[in-house]
């Protein structure tokens, strides 16, 4: 896999979107929402709204699998 890419799976092992799994990356390359939001034509707060729903995804599936505390 290349750098900045995200592997694809898919069910309960990735509940991220497509367009979520690009804020990711990008947002872990340490762009700003007003840049990732740029870079993937969305506005600032759809970007903002996107990684409030990310941190829940990825919260319910740690959960899910039994590593939350």
């Amino acid at each position: 896999m290349e750098a900045g890419e995200v592997a694809e799976t898919t069910g309960h092992l990735n509940p991220l979107s497509a367009v979520e799994r690009q804020i990711v990356v990008l947002a872990g390359a340490g762009h700003t929402n007003d840049e990732i939001a740029r870079r993937l034509f969305l506005s600032a707060r759809t970007v903002e709204w996107s990684r409030t729903k990310i941190h829940r995804k990825l919260r319910a599936a740690e959960a899910t699998c039994g590593d939350a505390p």
